[in-house]
């Protein structure tokens, strides 16, 4: 097992986790070796397996109750956003709340 320094501190690293870290090299290597005909084939494939899992989903109705669970708000929470007076926003760190809803105790669940 082999370690590593981290916040002065020796970490181990198992095997498992080193041969993970050189598969991703090694794939990293490949695409910036890879000829534009090979990325370009890589990108087809790709769309194409996108295009099956999207032929493969059952389509879902957009209505709020649908929408409020993908974004992963409360109802609560979605009613403050619709008001003028909201500015929460996207962040640099994530969805960020806005003073108002600071100040009603929100959280974007509820």
């Amino acid at each position: 097992m082999n370690e590593v320094s981290k916040c002065g501190m020796a970490v181990p690293l198992s095997h498992e986790v080193l041969r993970e870290g050189e598969a991703t090299a090694a794939a990293f290597d490949r695409y910036m070796n890879a000829t534009p005909q090979e990325r370009a084939e890589w990108a087809r494939r790709a769309a194409e397996q996108r295009a099956a899992e999207r032929a493969a989903a059952e389509p879902v109705e957009p209505t709020l109750d649908a929408l409020l669970a993908k974004l992963g708000w409360g109802p609560l929470y979605a009613r403050h956003v619709m008001q003028p007076y909201c500015e929460c926003e996207q962040g640099m760190d994530d969805w960020e709340l806005c003073q108002h809803a600071r100040d009603l105790d929100l959280e974007v669940w509820q």
